[in-house]
């Protein structure tokens, strides 16, 4: 990404010589789309990974992570809406996932020991609203995942 940040300040400074070369114009587009792609790609990367270890609604929050940055990326627009199309798509399949789990668990069924307190203190995660201070936030578990990658 560095690599791909000093190549748009290159670009940039060969615009303002060049400002009428869509050669250029095009160039900075297609790196800034990259870097907005990677940026996005970590958090929906994120996103399956706890879909694939059952945690649904931390899924749902890591792609709605990957919504914020995607709506505040330099890219063009054809490639975010495509973006945004298939992470609101995985988020409603998520969400469809879990009304049907829910569904099929009845609280008779379930241990005491695993039921929900009525503040929901139990720890798992509902599908609610992240509850990150920041957007920015990568909590222990996805900081584990991530570690020894480099982009």
């Amino acid at each position: 990404i560095e690599t791909a940040q000093r190549a748009i300040d290159v670009i940039d400074e060969a615009l303002r010589i060049y400002p009428g070369e869509p050669e250029l114009r095009a160039s900075a587009t297609a790196v800034r789309d990259f870097v907005a792609t990677v940026k996005v790609a970590h958090w929906v990367e994120l996103a399956e990974r706890a879909v694939f270890r059952g945690n649904y609604g931390r899924g749902i929050a890591r792609y709605r992570d990957a919504l914020f940055y995607l709506s505040r990326a330099e890219m063009g627009e054809d490639a975010r809406a495509a973006a945004a199309t298939r992470i609101n798509r995985e988020i409603e399949l998520l969400r469809a996932r879990i009304a049907t789990s829910e569904k099929t668990v009845t609280p008779s069924a379930t241990p005491e020991y695993a039921r929900a307190s009525p503040n929901g203190a139990h720890g798992e995660d509902d599908g609610r609203e992240s509850s990150h201070a920041s957007p920015n936030a990568i909590d222990a578990e996805d900081f584990s995942d991530a570690a020894g990658q480099n982009d």
